[in-house]
Order: structure tokens, then C-alpha cells, then sequence
């Protein structure tokens, strides 16, 4: 048998544990009338507020997603496609665009549909290295026409440039920089300058444009009844 001090001290553990448990059950919280109430004035505001708001932002990218460049393109339509542009067309009847190009690309062909689509020139005038390109950069509008680069400026060619260089500046007159030669990039300079002089039937205000670039909108050339020339850029 067990002392009647450890029994007595048993049952006062014993006493002590079940108040905890009744003392546990009593603070446990229970779902009460108020609880209720909060939970249906919550949901309540979860309807009216914010599900709208996710319904706005949705919408809004929907139609961010799904418009074009830069005024729309959507994904089963290729961004740099020019015929699917919102913009309307810009006419300049009376300004030629001269372009000098090496050869023709896809990079030219969307080149020369943006030129005529956010420009308007009366012509395009491409100088090429020879005949049958010529013939294939004829083909990407009706109103581009094509010169010969030997044809531009008399007396000048690119073997001229480069024989110059070379008595000039020796060797390194020939040089290849980045994939260009010297006298490569020199002849251009010199046939875009040239064409103030030797163009028969360019156009007073002319615009030279390198064939690899592609506008995307339409472009703004003077203001003030063309009293001043501007170039906008951006």
C-alpha cells in the first residue's frame, strides 16, 4: 500500500489536471451569431468589390494583349507586318526617298512598304550594285525605281574608291572593319551626296534613308508650311 501522503498528494495532481481541462474547454472559442454576420458581410464585400476589380484588370489585359504594334498586333498576326498597322497613310507626293542597298532582303522589303505606308513619297530611289538586283528591288512597289551604283555619279565606282585608299593610305586603305571594307562605306557616302548633283528629276527636298531601317508610324518632315524642316525621332 502507498503511504496516505503520496496518496493524498495524487489526487491533488489529479484535481489539478482536470481543472486545466475543463479550464481549456471553457476558452475554447466557439462560432457564435456575430461570427456569422462577419463572415457574410465579408463575403458580401469579396462580391461587390473585389471580384469587379479583378474583372477590370482582366479586361484591360486582355485588350493590352491583344492590341496591335504600335497601334496593334495580335498574336496570330506578325508584329511587322505593315499591312495590319491602325495608322492611316501619310502621302508626300512631292519628296523622293533615295536609298543605297547592297542587296535585297526582307529587311528592304518591309523597309520600302513602311517608306510608302508612313511616308507617301513620289518615288523610291534604291541604288544597287548591279542590274539584276536592281530588277528584284523594282518588284517591291510600283513606284521604285532602281539605279546601277556605277550609273549615279560619272567616273565614280567603288574600284576608283579603293584605288584611291590604297595609293593614299596603303594596305590599310582596303581594310575590312565589322565586315565592311573602307571603300565600300566611302562609295556610299560619296553616291548619297553625289545625287544632289547627278540625279536628273530628284526632287527638290529629298529624303536619304538607310535601307535597313523600317518606319513603324508616320513621320513628320517640316512645319510651318515647310519653312522649317524637322525630324522627329522616338
Amino acid at each position: 500500500m502507498y503511504p496516505k501522503q503520496y496518496i493524498l498528494t495524487r489526487a491533488k495532481r489529479n484535481r489539478r489536471m482536470e481543472l486545466n481541462v475543463q479550464t481549456r474547454r471553457q476558452k475554447r472559442p466557439t462560432l457564435s451569431i456575430w461570427h456569422l454576420k462577419a463572415l457574410v458581410m465579408a463575403l458580401v464585400a469579396l462580391t461587390l468589390v473585389v471580384l469587379p476589380g479583378l474583372v477590370i484588370v482582366w479586361h484591360f489585359m486582355q485588350r493590352a494583349h491583344s492590341t496591335q504594334l504600335p497601334c496593334g498586333v495580335n498574336e496570330e498576326v506578325d508584329p511587322y507586318s505593315l499591312a495590319h498597322s491602325c495608322y492611316t497613310k501619310t502621302t508626300h507626293s512631292d519628296i523622293d526617298v533615295v536609298m543605297v542597298a547592297v542587296k535585297p532582303t526582307c529587311i528592304t522589303q518591309q523597309a520600302v512598304a513602311g517608306i510608302n505606308r508612313f511616308i507617301g513619297p513620289r518615288s523610291i530611289i534604291v541604288i544597287a550594285p548591279s542590274v539584276s538586283k536592281c530588277s528584284r528591288f523594282e518588284t517591291m512597289a510600283t513606284n521604285v525605281r532602281c539605279l546601277t551604283e556605277d550609273s549615279v555619279i560619272p567616273g565614280l565606282t567603288k574600284a576608283v574608291v579603293s584605288d584611291y585608299l590604297e595609293r593614299s593610305y596603303g594596305a590599310s586603305g582596303e581594310s575590312i572593319v565589322s565586315g565592311r571594307s573602307f571603300a565600300g562605306w566611302y562609295f556610299q557616302q560619296f553616291l548619297k551626296m553625289g545625287v544632289a548633283r547627278h540625279l536628273e528629276g530628284l526632287s527638290e527636298h529629298y529624303l536619304l534613308w538607310d535601307s535597313d531601317m523600317v518606319p513603324l508610324q508616320p513621320l513628320e518632315w517640316f512645319r510651318n508650311d515647310r519653312t522649317q524642316v524637322v525630324f522627329n525621332t522616338g
